[in-house]
């Protein structure tokens, strides 16, 4: 048996120290748009921008949150749990990132997303803006699509672009110094 030294592996000594929020917000805007490109990239750009804004709860709670007073006798759960009560947008980002991390949950319920879709627009009815769809060319035709996000409490569908873009802006606008527990927390 070797002596060896184990040292911790964290994401800012991988990327030497460069792992900041801003960071992560540049990264999911990047896979929002290239989920916005075409039809086959959608699912693999959509589920990666999900888990970015999942995870900058973690990140956010480990490198500026846990440190103020108002947080010091919390959690990271409270922390997780105030920021999602806080933008319904970033419980639909983790609802759709366990989805995507998991097969099969069982008994667990998402609270806010229900489906992500991939709907096919046929006819001049628009829904959304032209940001909001995906344009494919199959053979002379240009098909559009638009990715909905099928939502509950009413359930109604949503551009998915749109969620994603709401959920990137909370962080954008996000002071830590000033966000405190919810009650609930």
């Amino acid at each position: 048996m070797s002596n060896q030294v184990l040292t911790r592996v964290t994401i800012q000594s991988v990327l030497n120290g460069n792992f900041t929020r801003q960071w992560l917000h540049m990264k999911a805007s990047a896979e929002l748009a290239m989920s916005m490109k075409s039809v086959t990239a959608f699912y693999q750009n959509a589920m990666n921008a999900a888990v970015t804004i999942d995870n900058m709860i973690e990140w956010a709670w480990h490198q500026e949150i846990k440190k103020l007073p108002v947080w010091e006798k919390s959690n990271q759960k409270a922390f997780t749990e105030s920021v999602r009560a806080n933008s319904w947008q970033q419980q639909a980002m983790a609802d759709l990132a366990n989805n995507f991390k998991h097969a099969y949950r069982e008994n667990k319920l998402n609270l806010v997303a229900q489906h992500l879709l991939l709907t096919r627009l046929e006819g001049p009815d628009e829904i959304g803006t032209p940001q909001d769809m995906i344009l494919e060319s199959v053979g002379d035709q240009v098909w559009r699509f638009i990715p909905m996000l099928v939502v509950n409490e009413p359930p109604h569908m949503l551009p998915y672009r749109d969620v994603v873009s709401q959920a990137l802006s909370w962080w954008a606008e996000f002071k830590p110094e000033t966000f405190a527990p919810t009650e609930k927390s």
